[in-house]
């Protein structure tokens, strides 16, 4: 199984993708958000050019547990990426995924303008990876 990892936002929309052993994930970059069906258009050729068998979308919980207005918007988006291409979707938390690829990118001194072409993918990135020692863990148990 190979995973693409989409952190989901209202502009631009982050990718990753896991390795072909499912144990790194790897940032792909970012798409712009402009609709759903040109989104769903370019993550159908990406399905096809990387050989992609599952996708992992970042779900943004609120702190308290709780669904946010983003969360709603993730399963829709989810729903129709499952309606349209036949894959299976997983959603994911993400709280503190976007913070944490700040902070990474302010750490290694990157300017404010390269952090904000790069927090996207990074932050998809660190979602999926967190996605990845999941499954490790529970195949270990």
């Amino acid at each position: 199984m190979k995973f693409l990892g989409i952190d989901f936002g209202h502009k631009r929309v982050g990718l990753a993708v896991s390795d072909d052993l499912n144990i790194t994930a790897q940032g792909l970059g970012f798409v712009q958000f402009n609709s759903m069906d040109l989104f769903i258009k370019s993550l159908s050729q990406l399905i096809e050019d990387k050989g992609i068998t599952a996708i992992v979308i970042g779900n943004p919980i609120n702190m308290s547990g709780k669904d946010s207005p983003g969360s709603r918007r993730v399963k829709d988006l989810a729903g129709k990426i499952n309606e349209k291409l036949g894959i299976d979707v997983k959603l994911w938390d993400e709280r503190l995924t976007t913070v944490s690829a700040q902070r990474i990118l302010i750490s290694a001194n990157i300017t404010r303008k390269k952090r904000k072409e790069k927090v996207d993918s990074l932050a998809a990135q660190i979602m999926l990876q967190n996605f990845l020692d999941h499954l490790e863990n529970k195949r270990q148990m």
